[in-house]
C-alpha cells in the first residue's frame, strides 16, 4: 500500500496543472522541486539511519543540495526552515539544546531568505572559522560536535558557489544579458534582486499590495484559493481532492507525527506564509497588476498537498482492503 501511495503521490504532484504547465516549457520551477524533492527525500533517509555511525553525512548532502537549489531558484530552498528548525531537532532532541547548532542555521537561513547575499558570505565565513577552531579543542565528542558544523557551513558555501557561473556567463556579452552583472557591485546586486526594487521584501510586506480576498481566494493573477482549486482536476471536482487529500492527513498524523508535523509546516510556510511575503498586487491599490498567473509560486504546496493525496489513496485501499475480508 506504501509504494502503492508513492507513486499515486507522485503522479498527482507530475499531472497536476501548475506543475505540468512548469515541465513543458524553459521554467527553472520543475528542477526547483526537483531538488526540493530530493531534500524531502534525504531528510526522511536521515530519520530512518538516525544514531548510527555516518548518519549525519546525509544532513550534510541535504545542505549542499539546498544551497545547490538557490541557484535554480530559491523556492526550493524554502525547505529548509521546516526540515532544520523543526524536523531535524524533534527526530534528534539533542540538536534543541545544542546551541552551535543554532549557531550555524539560524543565521545561515535569516541571510539567504531576507537575499543579502555579501553578508552571507561573510557570515558562512565567520562560522567557518569558529568552527574549524572549535574542531581542535576539547574531548572528542565536543569536537565531533564542532566538525559537524564546519561541514555545515562549508558544504552550504559550495551549493552557493553555482552563482559564481552568472558573473562568468555575462562577461562573455549574451545575447541575453539582464543587469549586466558582470562585476562585483552589480553581481551583488542581481543576487540581491535589486531589480525588482529598493524596497526590501520583509518591509514591503507591511504595504499590502491587494486585499486579502485576492490573495487568499479568487483571483485571475494570485488568488491562492482559486489556483489550489484547479491545481488537480476541474474546478468542479475540488471536494474530491481536497477530501482525498485531508484523509491523507489523518493518515499521515496516525503514522508518523514528527513527519506529519515537518509536512504540515512546509506546507503553511508554502502558501499562507508566501502570500504574506511575496504580497502579489491585485491593481486596486496604486500599483500595477501583476502581469501574469503567479501560481508558480505555490509549487512547493502542490508538491507537499500531492504527497498527502498519495497517503490518502493508500488510506482508502486499506479500507476497500479491509472491507472485502470482512
Amino acid at each position: 500500500l506504501g509504494m502503492v501511495g508513492g507513486v499515486a503521490a507522485g503522479l498527482f504532484m507530475a499531472f497536476s496543472d501548475t506543475y505540468w504547465s512548469n515541465t513543458v516549457e524553459a521554467e527553472v520551477y520543475a528542477p526547483a522541486m526537483f531538488l526540493m524533492v530530493l531534500a524531502l527525500w534525504l531528510a526522511l533517509r536521515w530519520q530512518e539511519v538516525h544514531g548510527e555511525r555516518g548518519g549525519d553525512s546525509i544532513l550534510l548532502v541535504l545542505v549542499y543540495v539546498l544551497f545547490l537549489g538557490i541557484g535554480v531558484h530559491q523556492t526550493a530552498f524554502l525547505a529548509y526552515f521546516p526540515l532544520f528548525w523543526l524536523f531535524v531537532v524533534i527526530v534528534d532532541r539533542e540538536r534543541l539544546f545544542d546551541w552551535r547548532y543554532w549557531l550555524v542555521t539560524l543565521p545561515l537561513g535569516i541571510v539567504i531568505v531576507i537575499s543579502l547575499a555579501e553578508p552571507f558570505m561573510v557570515v558562512a565565513g565567520v562560522l567557518l572559522v569558529i568552527s574549524f577552531m572549535g574542531m581542535e579543542v576539547g574531548s572528542k565528542a565536543y569536537r565531533q560536535r564542532w566538525r559537524f558544523c564546519f561541514w555545515f557551513v562549508l558544504l552550504a558555501l559550495l551549493g552557493y558557489t553555482l552563482q559564481a557561473f552568472i558573473p562568468l556567463r555575462s562577461a562573455l556579452d549574451p545575447a541575453i544579458d539582464e543587469n549586466n552583472p558582470d562585476n562585483w557591485e552589480r553581481f551583488m546586486a542581481y543576487l540581491e534582486r535589486k531589480q525588482y526594487g529598493q524596497t526590501s521584501m520583509l518591509e514591503g510586506m507591511f504595504r499590502r499590495k491587494g486585499s486579502w480576498l485576492s490573495q487568499f481566494g479568487v483571483h485571475r493573477r494570485m488568488g491562492y484559493w482559486g489556483f489550489f482549486r484547479q491545481g488537480w482536476a476541474p474546478v468542479s471536482w475540488w471536494p474530491l481532492v481536497v477530501g482525498v487529500g485531508l484523509l491523507g492527513m489523518v493518515v499521515g498524523w496516525l503514522r508518523e507525527r514528527r513527519r506529519w508535523l515537518f509536512l504540515m509546516a512546509l506546507m503553511v510556510l508554502c502558501s499562507f506564509v508566501v502570500v504574506l511575503w511575496m504580497n502579489f498586487s491585485d491593481g486596486t491599490r496604486g500599483v500595477q497588476l501583476e502581469v501574469r498567473d503567479r501560481d508558480y509560486f505555490f509549487t512547493p504546496t502542490y508538491v507537499a498537498f500531492s504527497l498527502w493525496m498519495g497517503l490518502g489513496v493508500s488510506g482508502l485501499l486499506w479500507l476497500v482492503l479491509r472491507y472485502l475480508k470482512g
